[in-house]
């Protein structure tokens, strides 16, 4: 077995404390030097001039319900809010050609998205207003 050596004495025994180093003052973490991750991504997914944003929630439906947009659709869902904001909607279901979404039309938040299967078998609760966009959009 191998015997433990101690530093000879008058020599303290260094402490955690010794290992740690406080912040450096003045330094910011690289993440936040430039644009948020979250800007980036919103900006991957939908076109300039596109002002939409998906939930956690709804990209994984859509995800798991396979519903994809193009820029044309999402310009149209873009459109879509206008028109339940002019109307004074706050909770809007958008029918689309194959699928619905239902968004917090004041956060432009995409919050749910339904494919067909799902538009036949659900019941939606707590909109203030539906909005239909014209199939071939």
């Amino acid at each position: 077995m191998n015997p433990v050596s101690l530093p000879p004495a008058g020599i303290p025994t260094p402490a955690i404390t010794d290992y740690l180093q406080p912040p450096a003052v003045g330094l910011t973490p690289t993440a936040t030097q430039g644009r948020p991750f979250r800007e980036i991504l919103q900006e991957k997914m939908v076109p300039n001039g596109v002002d939409v944003q998906f939930s956690a929630h709804a990209r994984q439906r859509m995800e798991a319900r396979g519903i994809m947009l193009d820029d044309q659709t999402l310009t149209g869902l873009d459109q879509a809010i206008d028109l339940a904001r002019e109307k004074g909607g706050h909770l809007s279901l958008i029918l689309m050609d194959r699928s619905a979404f239902v968004v917090n039309v004041d956060n432009r938040t995409v919050i749910t998205a339904l494919d067909q299967a799902q538009l036949q078998s659900n019941v939606i609760t707590q909109i203030d207003s539906t909005v239909v966009l014209p199939t071939g959009r």
